[in-house]
């Protein structure tokens, strides 16, 4: 029987089941500032986790409007992606930027 190959995507989601890996990853989505690569990055963590379903069930949302969120038409609230971020085991931490963008007056 010959060696079947994994594919890049099967691999990764692989290693997304260990959390310090995806943290990382999405520390570096949250990095990289594009929204719609964010919400890739958790949809990987998402199946990584035991999938798309599950996670919307935890949030009390249909599969479908998860999908949506997580598609490039998305634009999941504030509530919702929030919830998302818990239920992967997720918090957003604020901290000061190097340069400030505003002064104070």
């Amino acid at each position: 029987m010959g060696n079947r190959s994994v594919s890049y995507h099967e691999d990764l989601i692989e290693r997304l089941k260990d959390p310090e890996l995806r943290v990382a990853y999405v520390n570096a989505a949250l990095k990289d500032g594009d929204p719609s690569i964010l919400l890739a990055v958790l949809e990987d963590c998402a199946e990584a986790m035991g999938g798309v379903p599950k996670l919307a069930k935890a949030i009390h949302v249909s599969p479908q409007a998860v999908y949506k969120m997580f598609s490039g038409k998305g634009n999941p609230r504030w509530e919702n992606l929030n919830k998302i971020l818990e239920t992967l085991g997720f918090r957003i931490n604020v901290s000061l930027a190097k340069k400030k963008v505003l002064a104070r007056a």
